[in-house]
């Protein structure tokens, strides 16, 4: 049987502390865990709290007996109060289990076109990460949001991947599109990046990828299926060492601590992906449309 513990994609802060560094290497749940997570985890607060610091839209009151007052609640500087001081970047492109030379993954992501708002953070953010050593641009093509995997291209059939793309392409096609917004640029441990603020939408179309895959292998061989989902642009891969708060600072100090857009969503890319030349790069399967 086909076992359900697939490999993930991205992992961003598999090593964090706590909860974080006991969640299996080889799930998705390690990867690039929300910013609630992370640093919640490395100052051993509840996660619940900092999940209503960052996602509420007004200041917030302190929490028990954390003192830090906050004036905004999405702003880089309340990131940064909240990271510990000294806690730095690694290189990103190390090898996942189960990853290696010529091995590709199917997934599902979604992507920008040239034109999009998302491609247009490349260009506003290059002088900036050009001048950060150990970050690696993002190319406007290889701009990505992960939401569900599927399995690497050498255990999953040609017959299965058209099966579930199918369904898949089925389900999505009574889904409503929608927009997304892109928070605030944030450093962590392998990455820079913006959250997706309003994940809910992306998070019911992973429920509908995941029925997909459901119909076709059955719902206990669903990768990913119970790993925490935290949807995010990448915008530049950690190469090195660098402390993450000051990485922080240069965003503020260059006038991108308050970047912030909106995307439509319309369709949803299924892609053979690829890690081999420390970028990502990759073919494109098919690609689901969400209906009108």
């Amino acid at each position: 049987m086909r076992s359900a513990n697939h490999i993930g994609l991205d992992l961003d802060a598999s090593d964090l502390r706590g909860a974080v560094e006991e969640a299996q290497p080889n799930t998705v749940s390690a990867r690039w865990c929300s910013r609630s997570t992370a640093l919640f985890n490395l100052l051993g607060l509840r996660q619940a709290a900092l999940e209503v610091l960052l996602r509420s839209p007004k200041p917030q009151r302190h929490f028990g007996n954390w003192q830090t007052s906050v004036v905004c609640p999405h702003s880089p500087q309340a990131l940064m109060g909240l990271m510990k001081m000294d806690e730095r970047t690694r290189d990103h492109w190390w090898w996942r289990p189960g990853w290696r030379p010529g091995r590709s993954f199917y997934t599902w992501h979604l992507t920008f076109a040239d034109n999009s708002a998302a491609a247009g953070l490349v260009e506003q953010f290059a002088p900036t990460l050009a001048d950060i050593p150990t970050m690696q641009p993002v190319a406007p093509n290889g701009l990505h949001i992960t939401i569900q995997g599927i399995g690497f291209a050498d255990a999953v059939s040609s017959n299965d991947l058209e099966r579930i793309a199918d369904t898949a392409s089925e389900i999505l096609q009574h889904s409503q599109r929608f927009e997304i917004v892109l928070g605030r640029p944030v450093a962590d441990r392998e990455t820079i990046g913006l959250p997706v603020v309003n994940p809910g939408p992306l998070t019911r179309v992973r429920s509908n990828l995941q029925s997909a895959i459901g119909a076709v292998w059955g719902d206990d061989c669903i990768p990913e299926r119970t790993d925490r989902f935290t949807p995010h642009l990448t915008l530049a891969y950690s190469t090195g060492e660098a402390i993450i708060a000051d990485l922080q600072r240069v965003l503020v100090r260059s006038g991108l601590g308050d970047a912030e857009i909106t995307e439509p969503v319309t369709e949803i890319s299924l892609i053979e992906l690829n890690r081999d030349n420390h970028r990502y790069e990759w073919k494109n399967v098919g690609t689901m449309e969400l209906g009108r």
